[in-house]
């Protein structure tokens, strides 16, 4: 697979975890560009589905990968022995409720496991 973003090595992990070798031509860590590229016929993309959620265009569906469950994950750190401002703390706060409210309107599903037909 081609290197370069996070959401590139994301994607080569699960890829090889599953056993899956995708024949990648292109990588694009916007929807923007991505969503400018599919029409142009180069095959399947993968996307984060929660992220990426406006990058669809009616002539796109979004399809879960059955049997390959995916995560992603984001950490947020701080050494709480070091001085922080009010601004810090607040912009602290802000992003970790915002996660929460995420997490509580967007419970991950489950899928279900692939099975060999």
């Amino acid at each position: 697979m081609v290197s370069g973003t996070n959401l590139t090595s994301i994607v080569r992990h699960y890829c090889e975890r599953y056993h899956f070798s995708p024949n990648v031509t292109t990588v694009a860590d916007t929807p923007a560009v991505m969503r400018d590229l599919l029409p142009l016929g180069p095959g399947i993309a993968f996307i984060p589905e929660y992220t990426w959620h406006d990058f669809l265009t009616p002539s796109m569906s979004l399809k879960a990968v059955s049997g390959m469950p995916m995560e992603r994950f984001l950490m947020l750190s701080w050494n709480p022995e070091s001085f922080q401002t009010s601004a810090v703390r607040t912009c602290r706060d802000v992003i970790v409720r915002y996660f929460k409210e995420y997490t509580q309107a967007h419970p991950v599903t489950s899928v279900q496991p692939l099975h060999n037909t």
